[in-house]
């Protein structure tokens, strides 16, 4: 018999080398206390929900660059055509 190191709880258990499947129920065991980690962790979570509040920033940004454009453009000519008309 050999020890085995557990995952989270790092408990340590006897894992019996004779028995057939034992090493991928140890494996697969691993894999099942790697994955409670990793859907504990959030340490990213708020990097995703910065980046996701940015690009929507950025999109109504865009979209109303063309409405905020076509009225300076439209400001600009008639004090264009005002000076034009003042202008002997």
């Amino acid at each position: 018999m050999r020890l085995e190191t557990g995952g989270a709880d790092r408990v340590r258990r006897r894992v019996p080398e004779s028995r057939e499947g034992s090493e991928m129920k140890v494996w697969l065991t691993r894999l099942w206390e790697a994955g409670r980690e990793v859907r504990a962790d959030e340490s990213g979570q708020d990097l995703v929900e910065y980046a996701i509040v940015a690009a929507l920033i950025a999109l109504g940004a865009t979209a109303s660059m063309g409405v905020i454009a076509k009225s300076i453009n439209d400001i600009f000519s008639s004090i264009a055509v005002k000076f034009q008309v003042a202008a002997p």
